[in-house]
């Protein structure tokens, strides 16, 4: 699987992706898990670590918008915000693209992984909502934030 869903720190949710090729089914897996979080109508952040990812095709970041329109039309938005930590510059292209098509449910905060290693390592100990928070409001200046609407 070319990806990793971690709940154990409920409601923060830490996904990791690596670098197996990426079979369409488990796409669609990823997605349907993201749709039962919003079936159990319990509010939960994300934290998305694409370090690992290499290059995806991008029909995904075409499906992810697509996936993110349709999750916008809903009454209730259980997704507070998401952090993405992103490795490589083709990753941030595709986030582009998924970002100019539809603007995300939730704010979602964009760090770049070579930045530093110290707020790496704060954000892979964030476990709980409170401390999300905290490392966003610690490091925002090393974040870029791409707005919900």
């Amino acid at each position: 699987m070319w990806c990793i869903i971690d709940k154990t720190h409920f409601p923060i949710i830490k996904v990791s992706f690596n670098d197996e090729k990426q079979i369409e089914a488990e796409f669609d897996a990823f997605l349907n898990e993201w749709l039962k979080l919003y079936e159990e109508e319990r509010e939960f952040y994300f934290i998305f670590d694409t370090c690992q990812l290499g290059m995806l095709n991008i029909k995904y970041a075409y499906k992810m918008s697509k996936f993110i329109k349709e999750l916008k039309k809903r009454d209730k938005q259980f997704l507070k915000k998401s952090l993405i930590i992103v490795k490589n510059k083709y990753i941030s292209f595709l986030l582009n693209i998924v970002f100019s098509i539809t603007k995300p449910v939730a704010n979602v905060y964009l760090f770049s992984e070579h930045e530093d290693e110290i707020i790496k390592e704060d954000i892979e100990n964030i476990n709980s909502p409170s401390k999300f928070e905290t490392t966003i409001k610690d490091y925002e200046i090393n974040m870029t934030l791409v707005k919900s609407n």
